[in-house]
């Protein structure tokens, strides 16, 4: 296997997309986009460019599908646990910065799916934000996180890249949400499931490494709140110009960790935490 082919693989494993699949269920709300907008933030004032003026920001609606490749603009889903329920994703961004950095914070919000009521909603602060690592793309996470009998998260990702070629790096971050009552509450913030960094000459020899970790349930001995298990996968690349071939060496561990639920939740260790 080439240098070549393993920084491929690397980069596009940690930029899934949703797929056509579902973002032809998210165009069902995204129709409507400007009238979910009008029933959530009542006093936004409409804009040129499909753009909303909210608390002095900026509110971006999608341009025709192209639904979730704008990380700045809002996405929606039905919530495939509860189609009864509608997930909305808002960036609220602040003015563009000279330097090129973007400033904004994420609301999130659970609307029924019918009317478009809102039901719950939280505000994620600086979430949108980003500077020489960029944000490539905000995607809902539906998979079937069951938290106890009658409770089912949901999630959203965040995929970042930065722009240097000697210093490759990709990430992708995780925030679970449960919707209780009429609030909406961040279970698991900012966790990182998957990270490809490196340093290389750009030509054949770097070192490189890539985490890997993915997350499912399982009950809890000490609560009522199921447990996640993180199975994190580690490798170490080597890129070496032996002669006229640029030749890989990869060491591989995989290492298994429980996080529990305490008050609020999902603890996260310090050691998970440095990732």
């Amino acid at each position: 296997m080439t240098r070549r082919t393993v920084f491929a693989f690397a980069v596009l494993s940690g930029f899934v997309s949703t797929g056509p699949a579902a973002h032809a269920t998210e165009d069902v709300c995204a129709a409507r986009l400007a009238e979910i907008v009008t029933k959530a933030y009542p006093e936004a004032k409409a804009l040129p460019d499909n753009k909303f003026e909210v608390e002095g920001r900026k509110l971006t609606l999608p341009e025709s599908g192209y639904l979730g490749r704008n990380p700045q603009a809002m996405l929606c889903r039905t919530w495939p646990a509860r189609p009864e329920l509608t997930l909305l994703a808002v960036p609220l961004m602040n003015e563009p910065q000279q330097d090129g950095m973007n400033e904004g914070d994420l609301d999130m919000l659970v609307l029924e799916s019918k009317s478009f009521d809102v039901k719950q909603r939280h505000r994620v602060e600086g979430l949108t934000s980003d500077d020489a690592i960029s944000i490539e793309e905000l995607t809902f996470d539906t998979a079937f996180y069951q938290l106890a009998p009658e409770n089912v998260a949901f999630g959203l990702r965040k995929m970042t890249r930065g722009s240097s070629r000697p210093n490759p790096f990709s990430d992708t971050s995780l925030w679970l949400f449960f919707a209780e009552g009429n609030q909406l509450k961040p279970i698991l913030e900012n966790f990182t499931v998957y990270q490809y960094r490196g340093e290389t000459d750009t030509n054949c020899n770097g070192e490189f490494e890539e985490k890997t970790r993915t997350l499912s349930m399982a009950p809890s001995s000490k609560g009522a709140i199921a447990d996640l298990l993180v199975s994190e996968k580690r490798a170490n690349i080597l890129h070496e110009a032996v002669w006229d071939e640029c030749r890989d060496t990869e060491k591989v561990i995989t290492i298994k960790h429980r996080l529990r639920f305490k008050d609020s939740a999902y603890l996260v260790p310090k050691a998970l935490q440095e990732f």
